[in-house]
């Protein structure tokens, strides 16, 4: 009998101990440096779960930071929903497989100039939600081309081009030993509808100055990397062409232009003479032959329209009257359309408002959780409420309700998943708490979700704990201290009383 009394008090005492582990504590880290990614190409934007456990239950969202809410992907476990956001069909990749070593990276397709920006990563199941960022650089780099333009008053025009650069490039020439060109340069910088940009340079180089190799050097400075592209000029490509030779040859190539202009104009004259007066023979001979040749044609087309124009009068007698009969067919069979449209328009206005009514009364939005710190606790402590919220869209304005009646409710913020409410416990707290939120929709329609599973608080008729509830933390509430207390006591009592009672069976002789 006292074998059996020391396995209950035993068997009790480690009930009591169970309920006060504490549950592991999570955390989520993103990249600590910013990403840097080239267009065009794909990019894994980091995001790692420690420690390394696989969870039965976990959502996971990625969200771009900018002027509104822009969701890039997100993972729902329930039905297992894999779905890209809206702007990023094909290119977002989440690594399904390795969530159960905490890696919820997002692989990112085909980068744009667009996709530039800070990065946030949230993770969520039954008990907490954590938060991570990551910054992504874009940056893009292209081929480097020199033209050269031809001779530019005593030098050699050159032209360095190129396109398709991101972030703004820097662009340098370059002659011997790689030293700076002291000549003059033009550069201009234009951007695209891609906001690429594309750089075109400028530089006339001079004989004896700095002949040689010519460089033109392009730097991108986010990828640290940079292209360059060479030309070789000779002391032979530069103009030698004396002033006065060259004003001779001009003069003379004037004089014979304008000799052969003079002849060419004087044979033209005479020859558009014969022509002219050679055309005006044969003109008047066509004349002749051609106005014989109409008349003819005249009095044949005479005939064939007379006849033409009678059939056409029949015809249109006809006509006129199949068309008086089938207007006013069509008169009716409008009017009968124009009712039956009426109608339908009416059944389809009812239909929407109907629709409307039960969908902002229906409630389809996803159900928050709502946590309490404390279930049980004294007037005057402290309880803290918190309601975690995991919506596609923004929600406008978040209620905490008591027995479903509203008790408080705070704005929606695009940064927040979590919102949370200290409730100052008096003797009327007790009963059900709950939380929900409300979304406006594109036309400024208010959608409010189902309400968050009820969470019981009862209250005690003590004063004298030693305050408010513990804080909530990613991994759970966690019990009161002076509850852990009270129940590791009550164990040390059961233990110490064993003796005691094994002692009296022991002297009433009891089986």
């Amino acid at each position: 009998m006292a074998t059996r009394w020391r396995l209950c008090v035993c068997s009790l005492g480690i009930l009591l101990l169970a309920p006060c582990s504490l549950s592991e504590e999570f955390s989520l880290t993103g990249s600590p440096h910013p990403v840097v990614g080239v267009v065009g190409q794909d990019v894994v934007l980091p995001c790692q779960l420690s420690p390394q456990a696989g969870l039965p239950s976990m959502d996971v969202q990625w969200r771009k930071a900018g002027p509104g809410f822009i969701l890039v992907h997100e993972y729902m476990d329930e039905g297992t929903q894999d779905l890209p956001g809206e702007g990023y069909q094909t290119r977002t990749e989440l690594f399904l497989q390795e969530f159960s070593s905490g890696n919820v990276s997002l692989k990112l397709k085909r980068l744009q100039v667009a996709d530039d920006g800070t990065y946030h990563c949230f993770v969520r199941n039954p008990e907490w939600t954590l938060e991570a960022t990551t910054e992504l650089q874009i940056a893009a780099v292209a081929p480097v081309f020199i033209d050269v333009l031809g001779p530019r008053g005593q030098g050699i025009g050159l032209a360095c081009r190129t396109a398709g650069w991101f972030p703004k490039p820097e662009l340098q020439w370059v002659g011997k030993n790689w030293q700076n060109l002291a000549m003059e340069i033009v550069t201009n910088m234009t951007q695209d509808r891609e906001n690429l940009y594309s750089v075109v340079s400028h530089v006339t180089v001079t004989e004896g100055e700095d002949n040689g190799d010519i460089s033109c050097i392009v730097r991108n400075g986010p990828l640290e990397t940079e292209r360059h592209s060479a030309i070789h000029l000779s002391g032979d490509i530069f103009p030698r062409v004396s002033p006065w030779l060259a004003a001779f040859w001009v003069i003379v190539t004037l004089v014979l232009i304008a000799a052969g202009g003079c002849a060419y104009l004087g044979y033209t004259a005479k020859r558009k003479a014969s022509q002219k007066k050679r055309s005006k023979e044969e003109t008047l001979l066509n004349l002749e032959t051609e106005k014989t040749t109409l008349d003819t044609e005249c009095q044949e087309l005479r005939k064939t329209i007379d006849a033409e124009r009678k059939a056409l009068e029949s015809e249109r007698a006809k006509l006129h009257e199949t068309l008086d009969a089938e207007r006013k067919v069509f008169e009716s069979e409008r009017q009968e359309l124009r009712e039956t449209i009426a109608s339908k328009e009416k059944k389809i206005k009812e239909l929407e408002s109907e629709f409307r009514r039960a969908r902002s009364y229906m409630g389809a939005l996803r159900a928050p959780t709502l946590y309490l710190s404390q279930t049980s606790t004294h007037p005057g402590a402290s309880v803290r409420l918190q309601c975690s919220v995991f919506s596609r869209a923004l929600a406008t304005r978040v209620i905490f309700c008591k027995d479903g009646e509203e008790i408080l409710s705070q704005t929606g913020s695009v940064e927040k998943l979590t919102y949370n409410y200290d409730h100052v416990v008096s003797r009327g707290s007790s009963g059900s708490y709950s939380c929900g939120y409300e979304i406006k929709d594109s036309d400024n329609q208010v959608n409010r979700s189902q309400l968050s599973p009820a969470q019981h608080l009862s209250i005690t008729g003590s004063t004298n704990s030693s305050g408010g509830g513990e804080e909530l933390t990613h991994t759970g509430p966690v019990m009161s201290l002076a509850i852990w207390a009270t129940r590791c006591t009550l164990v040390l009592l059961l233990l110490v009383s064993v003796p005691i009672i094994t002692f009296f069976l022991e002297k009433w002789e009891l089986p």
